[in-house]
């Protein structure tokens, strides 16, 4: 079930990855975070029966995508490594209910394409932030700074909401990624709430016209890309 994953990417895997599974498993069975984890009024509480859905989801995106052991994934939920143990020996008599099974499709494709876009990251520097091939920065530096630029979260980033301030930075991300970063757009589609290729297409498109017909925002598009690292900012993709 362990999947290798390269070396370079498990620094950020370990911290960032876990957030975006935990998120990802409480949105998909509609829970709180100390439902998942057992907390605060739940931590002796009898789990009902989506909730124990969800730490099996969870055990398994982090046993799947991170380096962590079953010591590690129990203490997540208070508990020890034969929590972690049984956790994922249900995975498998779970997965016969048709229920389950298309939940855990689904959030392990999510789960998938975030990590397949942090996997962009192939050497490794002091700093986490700033691992570069060729003078690309890589995708997960490209997301932070202009969520920093911009003041939003990742989540707002990875949101439906169409409103102007988060619609934008989605554009620029989408731009950078696909257009410097090699990210495939489906890929990226996936990972900015499951969206698809053609909406990553019009994000590039709609950046690229911006750029050539709207100074203001040629001179904000190079500022973003100086701050991230990229050696060419002023040069359009």
């Amino acid at each position: 079930m362990h999947q290798t994953i390269s070396p370079y990417v498990l620094p950020l895997l370990e911290s960032s990855f876990q957030l975006v599974a935990l998120n990802l498993v409480c949105n998909e069975h509609n829970i709180t975070e100390d439902e998942l984890l057992g907390k605060g009024n739940y931590q002796n509480e009898r789990a009902q029966k989506h909730v124990v859905d969800a730490r099996v989801q969870y055990a398994y995106l982090l046993r799947k995508y991170t380096a962590l052991g079953n010591p590690a994934i129990g203490s997540k939920f208070g508990k020890n490594a034969f929590y972690a143990s049984f956790l994922l020996q249900s995975i498998k008599p779970k997965s016969e209910t048709y229920k389950f099974a298309r939940s855990l499709k689904d959030v392990d494709k999510r789960a998938k394409s975030y990590a397949e876009i942090q996997s962009k990251i192939p050497v490794k520097e002091k700093d986490t932030n700033t691992y570069v091939k060729d003078n690309i920065p890589c995708a997960m530096r490209v997301i932070r700074v202009i969520c920093n630029y911009f003041d939003v979260t990742v989540d707002e980033l990875r949101g439906r909401s169409r409103k102007e301030e988060f619609a934008w930075p989605r554009h620029i991300c989408f731009y950078l990624l696909c257009s410097h970063n090699a990210v495939k757009q489906a890929r990226a589609g996936r990972f900015f709430g499951g969206r698809d290729h053609a909406t990553a297409n019009h994000s590039i498109k709609t950046v690229r016209n911006e750029y050539e017909t709207n100074k203001a925002f040629k001179q904000t598009l190079i500022a973003i890309k100086s701050k991230i690292g990229y050696k060419h900012p002023e040069q359009l993709a």
